[in-house]
């Protein structure tokens, strides 16, 4: 009995040995009855040789996973590319495209000084600014106002707008369309809104997006003698299939200051209705019998720049919203000599999440004369509404416009491109910058040509220069007078 509790002993032991050699999850059983082999001695299975320790295996200790690095997608590098120039005759011109085959069409004014009125006249490329068609007169022979403008539409039709006589030395905003590349026009439709005045200074654009709620809208801007405090601005509108229709916009204003100026009318299409811009000087007496004046130093509270959003409601009429204050710049008495309502402004408001859920950010842009020689760019953050400004440098008379198409599904590097342009008192006197992060970095200025002969001559100067985004080209258009009795026509590839 004493043999074989001894032997049973060993057994236990040589289990719990062979276990901690092991390390790893073993038991004795002391009572096994399973048959071991016979250990020669008792002395031969406790040796002197110290035990093995049991090693403690400790679970590694987790490594985190590497989170990538984001790599931006690289930007092509920018090689703006001029792809024709143009002298035309007129002066003061605007520029626009036809949104289905990219044809462009610019209108300019033939002003026989001292004469304030004009043959304003319409010229037509269908090949890249190539080669232009002979002027078209939608007006005919008569000589008009000097504000002519023009815009494209969807189905060919070519919209043009002036301010037209009603009476001595006042005229009243009429609008006229040809559907035949300029060939022919239809009769006049002269707005019955508001009052005749002077001036109109009109700006007018057509919403080419097919998305949008108000797709072929035309929508055209101009002023009017609304009250003794100062001119009104008045945003008309006529929708694709509809009559036309207006809305006043409101006067920011400043407190202490009852009255006011405005001027150099912007106005672009967003989905569902316009966003309208205007430089406003803020006065104590609106001095009416020099509209171009502000009066002395002492009548202006402050001079910048405003906005308004104008949609439409459910009935079908427009609407304005509350007018806000984008920025300020230094005020002047004399605005023929120191233009700095000859601006523009910019919007993008499409774009494409990663889902393919369509969403619609109105992020405006304004390129402005700060007043001092310099041109700044402002960008409004869609989330808080509030403006940031920056110096861009010298020159006068900014435009600005954007490839506003969707962000792309098909990897075009250039959606979203800004196109500003300037002018300078240089032997090199036209250029342009291109930004392809929404204005935060800007490309070296390049040249456009030495086209702007006479930069101190403010009539032909460009009231309503501007440059546009042509999608058939992939390029911009910017139109711009020389100061002289002609204006340019450059194509930008950016």
């Amino acid at each position: 009995m004493r043999s074989h509790s001894g032997r049973s002993r060993t057994q236990a032991l040589a289990a719990l040995l062979a276990c901690a050699a092991l390390a790893a999850g073993c038991s004795a059983n002391a009572n096994s009855t399973t048959p071991t082999p016979a250990i020669p001695s008792m002395s031969a299975a406790i040796s002197p040789t110290p035990a093995p320790t049991a090693t403690v295996t400790l679970a590694p200790a987790p490594v985190p996973t590497p989170v990538p690095t984001p790599v931006p997608t690289p930007k092509p590098d920018p090689r703006p590319t001029v792809l024709a120039t143009a002298a035309i005759a007129g002066t003061e011109p605007t520029v626009s495209v036809n949104p289905a085959d990219g044809a462009i069409a610019l209108a300019s004014q033939h002003v026989p000084w001292p004469t304030m009125c004009s043959r304003s006249s319409v010229v037509v490329s269908k090949d890249g600014g190539a080669t232009w068609s002979a002027p078209h007169y939608p007006m005919g022979g008569r000589c008009e106002d000097i504000h002519a403008v023009v815009a494209w539409g969807p189905n060919d039709r070519l919209w043009f707008g002036d301010a037209r006589g009603v009476g001595i030395h006042q005229v009243k905003m009429s609008v006229s369309y040809s559907d035949d590349y300029g060939a022919t026009w239809a009769g006049f439709y002269t707005q019955t809104f508001t009052p005749a005045w002077v001036g109109c200074f009109p700006m007018m654009i057509v919403d080419n997006d097919p998305s949008s709620l108000s797709y072929g809208t035309v929508y055209v801007t101009y002023n009017w003698l609304a009250s003794s405090a100062g001119p009104g601005l008045r945003l008309m509108a006529k929708p694709l299939t509809g009559p036309w229709s207006s809305v006043e916009i409101p006067v920011v204003g400043l407190a202490g200051y009852p009255a006011h100026n405005r001027i150099g009318y912007r106005v672009i299409a967003v989905t569902g209705g316009a966003l309208v811009a205007w430089y406003e000087s803020d006065l104590r007496v609106f001095p009416s019998g020099d509209i171009l004046s502000d009066g002395s130093s002492s009548n202006i509270g402050r001079a910048g720049f405003a906005t308004n959003l104008a949609t439409w409601d459910g009935d079908g009429h427009l609407v304005a919203g509350k007018s806000t204050w984008a920025g300020n710049v230094s005020s002047t008495t004399n605005l023929l000599r120191d233009p700095r309502w000859q601006y523009q402004v910019a919007v993008d408001y499409l774009g494409v999440s990663g889902d393919g859920v369509t969403n619609r950010i109105l992020a405006p842009y304004l390129a402005v004369g700060n007043g001092s020689g310099h041109i700044l760019f402002g960008a409004q953050d869609p989330a808080t509404g509030v403006w940031a400004w920056q110096d861009m440098g010298a020159g006068f008379k900014p435009v600005l416009a954007l490839d506003q198409r969707a962000l792309p599904a098909d990897g075009d590097q250039n959606a979203g491109v800004l196109f500003l342009g300037w002018h300078d008192g240089s032997a090199i006197h036209n250029y342009y910058s291109l930004s392809y992060d929404g204005g935060a970095t800007w490309t070296k200025p390049a040249s456009a040509g030495p086209t702007w002969s006479q930069p101190g001559v403010i009539n032909g100067a460009g009231l309503r220069e501007n440059a546009v985004y042509d999608n058939t080209l992939g390029a911009f258009v910017w139109a711009f007078g020389d100061g002289a009795a002609s204006c340019g026509a450059v194509v930008v590839r950016p």
